[in-house]
């Protein structure tokens, strides 16, 4: 066992042993010396001595108890004969144990049995003053009792403060805990968006490819070349994302890593690829356009790229119009499709909200203190952003 953990162990089974020993030695050696008006010390009174000091070995385990044992040992060595003033230390050891170890409504009380065994002794003594003796006795029981009151009082603040700290550590951990989960959802959401964007444009751009390209090869090199720049462009979003994980606070070298997070200043470039798939989209502009704080910006340009990701996975070609709205207080923005076209077999968009991607933008929504509405708009599907400035 390590000398700490000794020290901790066995500290205070050693300072009883040495409390005890003490003032059984102590007494024993009083005991010698002469004193004309009481009984010469002996075998009895060495025995009664040990009587009277031994039990603080259990002080610890039964305050009140061994409180009641040394008072009842210095009494019947009071009462055999003996110096009355040899044996009183151990009753004053285990009153201030009792008075630290146990509430008010014992301690008080308990003061009296080793005021009582003093003031018998004056009595019982020719020469002492009874004034003297039962201020002596008060004024020695009140400072046990508040010396051992205040360290009673020490220990409650000490284990509420140590229980505090406790409940503080389990809820930084929680914390803790829950902002890794919060890290990883948000990084989930991320790569969702990305992912589930590019490799569906790449989808409907190499089955078009697929489908046209014996008859018409410009058509099919034209789908290629959009697959190659949507796979691009994902492919730089994912380093750009991954750099950052690796590296938080390191200077970022891949060029690609160090590109700033997507915003709406790239909605133009993400509604190239989409009408490249064969979705006509038109953009709305009402109010004065202007920045948006980099985790709105993000936020705004996720939604709307997901939205679009809806409609070319279960619209197909369409038509969608796109309504930006800058307020002084708040940005708003719209994603309605028309909805599938005649003779396209898909459906519109999760019509009943249940959709993992509609569930992330409703999240990622929130996260900013945002609202998001999606459902069923006309034949086709509507996408409701709005966010607080």
């Amino acid at each position: 066992m390590p000398f700490s953990q000794l020290r901790r162990h066995h500290g205070p089974v050693m300072l009883d042993i040495g409390l005890a020993v003490g003032c059984t030695t102590v007494a024993m050696l009083l005991g010698r010396e002469i004193h004309e008006d009481f009984k010469a010390f002996d075998g009895p009174g060495y025995l009664l001595t040990v009587a009277a000091n031994m039990p603080l070995l259990f002080r610890r385990r039964a305050p009140l108890t061994t409180l009641i044992c040394c008072a009842a040992g210095w009494l019947a060595f009071i009462v055999a004969g003996y110096w009355p003033a040899l044996n009183p230390y151990a009753t004053e050891v285990a009153y201030f144990t009792v008075a630290s170890d146990r509430p008010r409504r014992v301690s008080i009380p308990a003061g009296a049995i080793g005021a009582s065994v003093w003031t018998y002794a004056g009595l019982i003594s020719r020469h002492a003053s009874m004034a003297s003796v039962g201020a002596l006795s008060i004024a020695v029981t009140a400072i046990l009792w508040k010396f051992g009151d205040n360290a009673r009082l020490l220990a409650i603040r000490n284990r509420e403060l140590a229980e505090a700290t406790e409940r503080l550590r389990r809820e930084q951990a929680e914390r803790a805990r829950r902002a890794v989960v919060d890290e990883r959802l948000r990084i989930a959401g991320e790569l969702h968006d990305i992912v589930a964007h590019h490799m569906s444009v790449i989808s409907i751009q190499a089955g078009v490819a697929g489908r046209v390209l014996p008859a018409d090869p410009p058509t099919a090199q034209d789908a290629v070349e959009v697959i190659a720049t949507s796979s691009r462009e994902g492919q730089q979003e994912l380093r750009r994302m991954l750099g950052l994980l690796r590296t938080p606070t390191a200077v970022v070298e891949d060029e690609d890593a160090a590109l700033p997070a997507p915003g709406l200043a790239r909605l133009d470039a993400l509604l190239s690829r989409v009408r490249a798939a064969g979705v006509d989209v038109t953009v709305d502009v009402i109010g004065v356009r202007r920045a948006l704080p980099p985790g709105l910006d993000l936020c705004a340009y996720r939604i709307v790229q997901e939205s679009l990701t809806n409609v070319l996975k279960h619209a197909g070609p369409t038509s969608v119009t796109i309504t930006l709205v800058f307020d002084t207080d708040r940005f708003t923005a719209t994603v309605r499709d028309e909805g599938r076209r005649p003779g396209t077999p898909s459906v519109i968009a999760e019509p009943d909200g249940s959709g993992h991607g509609l569930i992330g933008m409703r999240e990622r929504a929130a996260l900013y203190g945002g609202t998001l509405d999606a459902g069923p708009d006309g034949p086709g599907f509507a996408v409701r952003l709005t966010l607080p400035l």
